[in-house]
């Protein structure tokens, strides 16, 4: 199964799971990637605060 590139919520879950395996930098360039393509993305962007943004 592919996941679309342009899918702020795919990229936004990644964030999530990076998060969570505590690698804060992926989750932060995907966190990233999610507010590139949908910037009032609340969730992505709590979680950029959270990974160092």
């Amino acid at each position: 199964m592919q996941t679309d590139p342009n899918s702020a919520q795919a990229w936004s879950a990644r964030g999530a799971t990076y998060e969570r395996l505590g690698d804060k930098a992926k989750a932060f360039a995907s966190y990233g990637r999610a507010l590139a393509l949908r910037p009032k993305d609340e969730a992505a962007r709590s979680g950029l605060a959270r990974t160092g943004g």
